[in-house]
């Protein structure tokens, strides 16, 4: 059986996956602490520290990693450091390719001229139930419910961290923009299941084109009328990609 180690987006606790109902299912959580936020490249940190998570706890099961938005960057260095033994690797709405200049500058400045909680509830859309519902498909009923009962628990995660948690946050969003996982996107492209939804707003179908044109063996499947937050927002089709393409491997 294939264990499936999870990582959620940056911001987001283990409820998160709360919906997916797969079998053998481990979540990482992010460790925002002082190791994190003292690192020279926070991202590198995080990928060992998740690597040596996934090593003590699986040993020598087989394994796959499944991961949305910064966790699915991630999931690229993290397999690498391990060797390139995951079975497969699903990624929503996944970042890693290299920012340009001028906007990494811009977006960096924008950053650091906010305080950590500003940054978090922008970033997360955390400053109103409506800005965070605005990520999903509400006309549908059952969507609506799950993201309306997520949002005061991710809501309330953050109104509780510390200030050196917040900061933390802050530097993993300005490391992210030094990312360039192009090499890895490219070497384990064999690997890959992308998922990539038409009205993210967070990546646009530009950035799903790019990695399609870098990746022509992976497979990559795009939603129709879905947002960033494909677990909570259609959790039904995640299930059904992790037995298709994971347990029938």
């Amino acid at each position: 059986m294939v264990t499936c180690i999870t990582i959620p987006p940056m911001g987001h606790s283990k409820e998160f996956y709360q919906y997916n109902q797969y079998k053998n299912q481990i979540i990482l959580e992010y460790p925002y602490n002082q190791e994190t936020l003292q690192a020279e490249d926070s991202l590198e940190y995080l990928a060992n520290y998740f690597a040596k998570q996934i090593k003590t706890q699986i040993k020598d099961q087989d394994f796959c990693l499944i991961g949305v938005s910064l966790g699915a960057t991630l999931s690229l260095r993290i397999n690498e450091l391990l060797e390139n033994k995951a079975q497969k690797l699903i990624l929503m709405a996944s970042g890693g390719l290299k920012v340009a200049r001028a906007r990494k500058e811009m977006i960096a400045h924008a950053i650091t001229h906010m305080p950590a909680k500003d940054f978090i509830d922008k970033a997360l859309a955390l400053d109103s139930s409506e800005s965070f519902l605005s990520h999903f498909d509400t006309s549908q009923p059952q969507v609506l419910k799950r993201a309306s009962d997520y949002y005061p628990i991710n809501k309330s995660f953050w109104s509780s961290n510390s200030d050196l948690q917040k900061e933390a946050f802050v530097k993993m969003a300005i490391d992210a923009l030094n990312v360039d996982y192009q090499k890895q996107l490219e070497l384990y492209q064999d690997k890959i299941i992308l998922l990539w939804s038409e009205n993210d707003k967070i990546f646009s179908m530009r950035h799903f084109r790019k990695f399609q044109k870098i990746m022509p063996q992976a497979q990559c499947l795009l939603f129709e009328g879905l947002g960033h937050y494909l677990p909570l927002e259609a959790p039904q089709h995640l299930d059904k990609i992790v037995e298709d393409y994971v347990f029938n491997i």
